[in-house]
């Protein structure tokens, strides 16, 4: 009777590890036919990298596809159905350039702003420089260590300039950016740089703005409500 028992208890066993087995095969098999799919599918491989890194909102959600809708349900309801197109606000936008100086005016800006300066000065001035162009706002722990070792005579000639103004020179103008001069708002033609974009402030730096709530001098522009 005790060897039965051992013998039926050994086959169990057997049978659990044998199932256990076949599972984890299942797994293995549906992970690769997975990723033979992505390889198979250039595009989809694309999508799913660009998803998992861009900063657009919600686009991230997309390539998450262990994220089911049960999970985090979204529901919208329409308040009404006769509000007219009208009156629907118009969308602030906002352009940064990647590139935030022009090259040759980065480099004329030492002489402008520091004409009277020695070479040394004017070489960390510039570095300095380089190092505000590579940085953004929540990033400052990536700034180069050797632009805060500045020395005494640079410290001065800093506390000195309005950087706000060094930034105005050296960034691409708005005419440099907006090709053309006309823009069409509200069925009229008008001078984009001088009457609908305005200079704001952002974590990338100085930036160009439309139909923005806050300029950059601090109050209200909506476009909307000019024209």
């Amino acid at each position: 009777m005790k060897n039965r028992k051992e013998f039926q208890s050994r086959i169990g066993l057997r049978r659990h590890q044998r199932k256990l087995n076949e599972q984890k095969r299942n797994e293995i098999k549906i992970k690769n036919e997975e990723w033979e799919m992505l390889e198979e599918n250039p595009i989809k491989k694309w999508f799913s990298n660009f998803c998992n890194h861009t900063t657009i909102h919600d686009i991230t959600y997309l390539g998450q596809s262990n994220l089911h809708w049960s999970e985090s349900p979204l529901s919208t309801v329409v308040e009404s159905t006769i509000f007219p197109v009208s009156e629907i606000s118009f969308p602030a936008i906002t352009i940064c350039n990647t590139n935030r100086f022009h090259k040759e005016r980065f480099l004329k800006a030492k002489d402008i702003f520091l004409p009277d300066a020695d070479r040394e000065t004017r070489e960390e001035f510039q570095l300095f420089l380089t190092n505000l162009n590579n940085s953004q706002f929540g990033a400052f722990d990536e700034f180069d260590e050797k632009a805060f070792n500045l020395t005494p005579t640079m410290e001065l000639k800093l506390n000195s300039l309005n950087l706000t103004e060094v930034f105005k020179f050296v960034m691409l103008s708005c005419e440099e950016i907006i090709f053309n001069d006309k823009c069409w708002w509200r069925n009229k033609y008008f001078n984009c740089c001088d009457n609908l974009i305005y200079l704001q402030r952002s974590g990338y730096g100085l930036c160009y703005s439309f139909n923005n709530a806050v300029s950059n001098i601090g109050l209200r522009r909506k476009v909307e409500k000019l024209f």
